[in-house]
């Protein structure tokens, strides 16, 4: 079976959080994008228990940041979705 892979910025809180949680478990392969390193990191390490994740470190303050993803799916995984997450400043 080949598995999924998605692509999810602001999964190391919140509903991104439960959304890679959920997704890992059934059997997708989550990159975990994250601002702040040490959150993302921390997360990845608490979501690796339900399945394949793999911390992501995204730079706001550089255009290209997504541009340079540089995880490349192997052992027969193709697709790549993505998902934003992201909160609302009031």
């Amino acid at each position: 079976m080949t598995k999924k892979v998605v692509f999810i910025t602001g999964a190391n809180k919140g509903i991104g959080y439960e959304v890679a949680r959920q997704l890992a478990a059934n059997e997708f392969i989550v990159l975990l994008g994250a601002r702040n390193p040490q959150r993302g990191e921390v997360a990845a390490n608490k979501l690796r228990a339900e399945g394949e994740v793999h911390f992501v470190p995204i730079d706001v303050t550089d255009d290209r940041s997504p541009l340079r993803l540089r995880w490349s799916p192997n052992n027969g995984k193709k697709s790549m979705y993505s998902l934003t997450m992201r909160g609302s400043a009031h």
